[in-house]
């Protein structure tokens, strides 16, 4: 039989499970994910959870994506939103959501689904890696929901904060010219800058994390 990549699985997925609201964990999403979901998710309330939203996956894109992924945000029936959670531990500073799962919550007629496997809502993810997605056992569904809405109530919305990276994501932008940048590091979860949108700090520089893994520097 034929490889089938991911994104006929997931499409094979949402034809089946038409009913109730549409979930998408991912770890990472590109413009083009976003642009997909606004060509597959017309007219079906969707949330989406990211958990690194650092402004350098969102450079490549084409003008129609760009116009696409800010259609998807600019609907009334989505929302975009992220979640980390600062840990104590040595060697840990924090945790980011890395679960990728679509689930539908069904309605009086389906019950609800959920696909779960590998894949990042992205092009590499959707279209060229070797990715794994399966069923999650009906059994074990309830239980994965009500967890995923827990982290979705503890969520923060980032819809501004990707729609600011979309728009002006189509030139190289370098460290300093990264209106987020700096932020991030000031703020704890749940706090917000005046404007209201909230930052998070996902990972350390690359400079300290090859420094640490040649053991230059201690944690």
């Amino acid at each position: 039989m034929e490889h089938q990549n991911v994104e006929y699985r997931i499409q094979s997925f949402l034809r089946s499970h038409r009913g109730g609201r549409l979930d998408v964990l991912t770890g990472y999403v590109s413009i083009w994910g976003l642009a997909w979901l606004q060509r597959n998710t017309q007219g079906r309330k969707t949330r989406v959870l990211v958990g690194d939203l650092r402004h350098r996956r969102f450079g490549n894109a084409t003008a129609e994506e760009r116009t696409l992924a800010t259609q998807f945000l600019n609907r009334n029936d989505t929302e975009l939103r992220s979640w980390y959670t600062k840990k104590q531990a040595k060697n840990r500073t924090e945790d980011i959501m890395h679960a990728k799962a679509w689930i539908t919550q069904g309605n009086w007629r389906q019950k609800p689904a959920m696909l779960i496997g590998s894949a990042n809502l992205t092009q590499q993810g959707l279209l060229n890696n070797f990715e794994l997605m399966a069923d999650a056992d009906k059994h074990d569904v309830p239980y994965l929901i009500h967890h995923v809405d827990t982290i979705f109530g503890k969520s923060y919305d980032a819809a501004r904060r990707v729609a600011e990276y979309i728009n002006n994501g189509a030139r190289t932008r370098s460290k300093t010219d990264d209106p987020f940048r700096g932020k991030e590091d000031a703020l704890q979860p749940g706090e917000a800058t005046d404007d209201g949108m909230v930052f998070h700090r996902v990972m350390e520089n690359d400079k300290k994390r090859r420094q640490r893994s040649r053991g230059d520097i201690g944690w």
